[in-house]
């Protein structure tokens, strides 16, 4: 039997047992930690959030995609949270989105809608008609990197499952990107971490079939200012590149 978990722990609340909890909620952070003089040394635009430039042009070329009748299907759920279903009748496409597991900094969503990437991966029959996305880094910014090599490790099992049964699944791994990062959250996260976290991404799915959507470079290299959640203009490059993979042109 194969479990992909990590030790999370709850507190016992006030009114019912722990037992009775059924939904996960986003806790917050400790702010105001700046002491005395340390104050000077987190100033915007001074020592944080001061650009690089880069020595020379950089860009993204990709090719437009043709548009499809895909249309979302309503489960009741907030588009933040999820679940999601989106289905073309036409063309005899279901597209899934779900939140992966803990951790995560999320709205309250019932925990029953929170699948480890590696259970869900392992529910999944694959084939040539299958195609996987996912992407996981962003809630682990607050964690040791120990257990987001954990995670991964796991899911790179699950991959190897995957595709040792039906190798013709296509699998497509969106990478970190770059941030915005007002003053109190560098207190608990930043854009070196992120990239610490992309490059262990990078070398634990090395030498598998899978196929990464570079949004490091498409966001770094972007005219658009940082954020967390990417202007439209990226998310459609990124969706363009994603899919190349999924339809690329045929040669000849």
């Amino acid at each position: 039997m194969f479990m992909d978990w990590e030790p999370w722990f709850c507190y016992k609340p006030k009114t019912l047992p722990c037992s009775a909890r059924i939904n996960h909620e986003m806790g917050g952070y400790e702010l105001k930690l700046l002491i005395g003089e340390e104050d000077r040394y987190f100033q915007s635009g001074v020592n944080i959030k001061k650009p690089i430039l880069p020595n020379g042009p950089g860009y993204v070329t990709v090719e437009p995609s043709p548009r499809t009748g895909l249309r979302k299907f309503d489960l009741g759920n907030s588009k933040n949270t999820g679940p999601n279903l989106a289905l073309d009748m036409d063309n005899k496409i279901k597209v899934e989105y779900y939140p992966h597991g803990k951790p995560i900094q999320i709205l309250p969503i019932s925990s029953q809608d929170l699948p480890f990437i590696a259970n869900k991966q392992d529910d999944i029959e694959g084939g040539k008609s299958t195609v996987i996305a996912f992407t996981i880094w962003c809630h682990f910014n607050t964690f040791p990197v120990e257990s987001y090599i954990r995670r991964l490790q796991n899911i790179r099992r699950s991959i190897l499952r995957l595709l040792n049964r039906s190798p013709d699944t296509v699998i497509v791994i969106k990478t970190a990107n770059v941030q915005a990062l007002p003053r109190d959250v560098n207190f608990y996260n930043s854009d070196w971490y992120s990239y610490q976290l992309d490059l262990v991404l990078r070398k634990m799915f090395e030498g598998i079939n899978v196929a990464f959507v570079d949004a490091w470079e498409m966001t770094i290299a972007h005219y658009l200012p940082h954020e967390l959640h990417p202007e439209r203009i990226i998310i459609k490059n990124e969706v363009d590149v994603f899919l190349s993979f999924v339809c690329p042109l045929k040669k000849g």
